[in-house]
């Protein structure tokens, strides 16, 4: 990642490490501990004739535990997260989709939240 993206990447972790009662996780492939936060490595696209990234699309994920309060609770810890990232001037939420979320062995509730970052 260059200087702009790798700025962006932390920029969205503090913001993800400050949502109260929501734990963190920087890799996708490691076991988590819901209700978490996953962060991905952007999606990168640039404007025609620009040398350099333009934006970068992050998925945040938003864990929650196979209970019976997933459907009713996921939802709303979804809108925080979002609420979260949307202080960041730089950053749009775009969307957030319902799916499941392999975390280990299990397959966890989640919404996969869309992030666009002005590089």
């Amino acid at each position: 990642m260059n200087d702009a993206t790798t700025e962006a990447r932390r920029r969205l972790e503090t913001v993800l490490k400050g949502v109260d009662g929501v734990r963190y996780y920087d890799d996708p492939a490691g076991a988590a501990d819901p209700p978490a936060t996953v962060l991905s490595l952007p999606a990168l696209e640039r404007e025609s004739g620009c040398p350099q990234w333009t934006t970068a699309t992050f998925s945040v994920w938003v864990l929650h535990a196979l209970d019976e309060r997933a459907v009713e609770r996921l939802p709303e810890l979804a809108t925080r997260v979002a609420d979260a990232l949307d202080e960041l001037p730089e950053a749009v939420v775009t969307r957030a989709t319902a799916m499941p979320f392999r975390a280990g062995t299990q397959e966890l509730p989640s919404y996969e939240i869309e992030v666009e970052v002005a590089l």
